[in-house]
């Protein structure tokens, strides 16, 4: 456990992409191995634990339904190196204020991914 909205130690907030959250990460060894890791670059992506509770199926190709969901009860999120979801990511932010670096740094991760997932359906 790395926070909780209730302890108000974890802030949610939903944006033009989706979740978005911020930690204050504990003193705990658990903590500091987490950050050495985002730090080198290892782990930098999320997971999340929910349940659908507002959710759509487009049945037009029956071979390949499509479901969007809509709106969730939220449980968990996990910082992770494979996440369910590729476009995820979490980023290691000391002082609360992302660099013009950072979200090109993010970008620049998103696009590789996109090659690399795109590479794997050929």
């Amino acid at each position: 456990m790395l926070g909780r909205s209730q302890s108000g130690t974890l802030t949610l907030q939903e944006d033009e992409h989706g979740l978005a959250f911020e930690v204050a990460l504990p003193e705990t060894t658990t903590a500091q191995d987490l950050a050495v890791s985002m730090n080198r670059g290892d782990i930098n992506q999320c997971s999340f634990g929910f349940c659908p509770t507002i959710d759509e199926w487009d049945y037009s190709d029956p071979d390949m339904p499509v479901r969007t969901i809509k709106e969730v009860k939220l449980y968990e999120i996990s910082i992770v190196p494979l996440p369910a979801y590729g476009d995820t990511e979490a980023n290691l932010v000391r002082s609360g204020v992302i660099s013009e670096d950072m979200v090109k740094n993010i970008q620049l991760r998103k696009e590789i991914m996109k090659e690399i997932e795109r590479g794997l359906t050929l």
